[in-house]
């Protein structure tokens, strides 16, 4: 949840980008809801996504891994289930200012 953090701390400096953030997540609905509230989100969270459907949907990679399933950035998505190939929000700022 760490990373999810990071996101609605820097929301200020996405809205200043016109970047419009959302999460998805493979959590329940309830899950979903412990982590809003847990976090204070604002922006808004997709649940119950299956990772192996999205990342064929995405053009993504996906590989399953004993220690969490891993889909690659694709054009303006990432997803990681461990930080290892998470974007931190500096990094999307800068990529999208860049593109």
């Amino acid at each position: 949840m760490a990373k999810t953090r990071c996101k609605q701390v820097s929301k200020a400096a996405f809205d200043a980008a016109h970047i419009d953030v959302i999460a998805a997540s493979v959590d329940s609905l309830e899950d979903a809801r412990k982590m809003i509230e847990a976090e204070r989100l604002t922006f808004p969270v997709a649940y119950g996504l299956v990772a192996t459907e999205t990342a064929r949907v995405l053009g993504g990679f996906y590989e399953p891994d004993p220690d969490g399933a891993y889909l690659q950035p694709v054009g303006s998505s990432t997803y990681s289930s461990a930080s290892i190939g998470r974007l931190t929000a500096k990094d999307v700022i800068a990529l999208v200012e860049h593109a």
